[in-house]
């Protein structure tokens, strides 16, 4: 039942594929789903019946098991998305799933946090579309082409008025208008945001609102339904028959009848579609009552997808502790901090930061007490440089700092000096002072090199000898039995 929490039902018949499913889905952060891992022999009928079950994983090593286990389900008459791991590819397997049109099967040693989940949204959005569109007829039109304007595009948003022109012209409305609730502070609700609308040309001139304004719920004429609408999940009247205060409010905007369709995503009311007749009184029937919840279905899965895919972007460019640049995002970060450099004739520098002796924080207090280090850290290197500047973890207490438009070796002394100032007073963590000492080593652009493997190489060659000394920084030479690099600095910028 929609507004339950969602459950994941791994079918183990593969002990190593089932441990790392589950561990994946258990680890993660971006959704919200029940686990449970069963033995693919088990009775399935309560399991189904007692949770709300989502998907199905079946790990298994060979073909014939995962046909059984399709049989099983399939024997339970239950319509459910279904995703396959082995430990090894299995041709015929993906042929097998490809003629009962499910999603490709996954092989352990690719599987990550990122593709797993991407997986799963897919096959539970896939699923939950194909079979509701199926029962639809008269909206159907209209549903798919919602499906494919706001599922095969990043910003939903884009394609909203055509959509709802799509649904108002299906279910014979005169205007459609989609509301986002916004929460208070307190996690309650009582107002709306309007995102769009679409009107009939005749009918344009009687609105007076326009996307992004807020209104509450009285204002809308909601207020006394807001039960019916989170547990019904829609409400249609004749506004005739609603209660005088509230009658006025649509006779402002010539409105006889509507039909409010409320919109769920992960189980919380994110909204509500309200679809407005204005030239007779109707009653919309529960065939299309049923197809405009699918309506609602698809744009939950459209803002769920959004989200889960910032998400997931997110988690592939940041690390997953300090919720810093990883190493990914860091070397795109340098390489558009190169082009700029080329253009204003600024330096870049880049800083390399080891911890000392940071080995004996993990020995003495254990890895959980050094991750909370580790992120002050983060927190302290974020706090010590320009709004301009990156600050990027690339290992375990390595990190480097970006800094731009630099233009003497004063800049680039100032950009040093404040790091290793930021770490002066000791880092407090569970009733421990914790001092750190950093130990920088730093290379420059374009003096050092013209890419980032010449630039990591001559600052990890910098960060060497000022671990030698501890607690310092050294800036790297581009010949060391020579000169120092600012000759060449003042060389490039002549």
């Amino acid at each position: 039942m929609e507004g339950t929490r969602q459950t994941v039902l791994i079918l183990n018949a593969h002990i190593k594929a089932a441990d790392k499913v589950y561990r994946l889905i258990g680890d993660s952060s971006c959704h919200e789903f029940n686990l449970i891992s069963i033995d693919i022999k088990s009775n399935l009928e309560k399991y189904f019946h007692k949770n709300n079950v989502a998907i199905v994983i079946i790990c298994a090593s060979d073909l014939v098991v995962f046909q059984e286990g399709y049989q099983r389900i399939a024997d339970y008459n239950m319509s459910l998305p279904l995703l396959c791991v082995s430990p090894a590819p299995i041709p015929q397997l993906q042929d097998f799933l490809r003629e009962q049109d499910l999603v490709d099967p996954l092989v352990i040693s690719r599987l990550t946090e990122c593709n797993l989940l991407k997986n799963i949204f897919y096959a539970i959005e896939r699923s939950q579309i194909s079979q509701e569109v199926k029962t639809r007829d008269a909206i159907l039109r209209s549903v798919n082409f919602a499906a494919a304007s706001f599922l095969n595009h990043a910003d939903w948003k884009t394609y909203i008025k055509e959509v709802l022109q799509k649904f108002a012209e299906a279910s014979r409305a005169d205007s459609v208008t989609v509301f986002e609730n916004v929460k208070n502070e307190d996690g309650s609700i009582n107002s709306a945001k309007l995102v769009d609308y679409w009107m009939d040309e005749k009918d344009a001139a009687l609105t007076f609102t326009k996307a992004g304004e807020i209104f509450t719920f009285e204002q809308l004429g909601i207020g006394g339904y807001v039960r019916e609408l989170t547990t019904i999940r829609h409400l249609q009247a004749n506004v005739n028959a609603l209660p005088q205060k509230t009658q006025s409010i649509f006779h402002m905007i010539n409105v006889k009848s509507i039909l409010i369709i409320s919109i769920f995503t992960n189980g919380d009311w994110w909204g509500f579609f309200r679809f407005d007749q204005r030239t007779q009184e109707r009653e919309w029937n529960q065939v299309e009552i049923d197809a405009l919840y699918t309506a609602a279905s698809i744009l939950s899965a459209a803002v769920t997808r959004q989200k889960t895919d910032s998400r997931l972007k997110h988690l592939a460019t940041h690390d997953y502790l300090t919720n810093l640049p990883n190493r990914l995002l860091y070397e795109d970060h340098l390489n558009s901090a190169i082009l700029r450099s080329q253009r204003s004739k600024k330096w870049v520098g880049l800083y390399v930061i080891d911890l000392d002796h940071f080995k004996k924080v993990n020995d003495m207090h254990g890895h959980p007490f050094g991750d909370k280090v580790l992120i002050e850290v983060g927190k302290r290197l974020q706090d010590s440089i320009r709004a301009s500047d990156t600050v990027a973890r690339i290992g375990g207490d390595e990190f480097v700092i970006l800094g731009e438009d630099l233009t003497s070796i004063e800049d680039i002394n100032r950009v040093a000096e404040k790091i290793l100032s930021s770490f002066v007073q000791p880092i407090s963590c569970d009733n421990y002072d914790i001092q750190i000492y950093p130990s920088i080593g730093i290379s420059i652009y374009p003096v050092n090199g013209s890419d980032k493997e010449e630039l990591m190489k001559f600052a990890d060659v910098a960060l060497y000898k000022a671990k030698k000394r501890g607690n310092t920084y050294t800036i790297s030479e581009n010949d060391p039995e020579k000169q120092l690099w600012l000759d060449n600095l003042q060389d490039y910028g002549s």
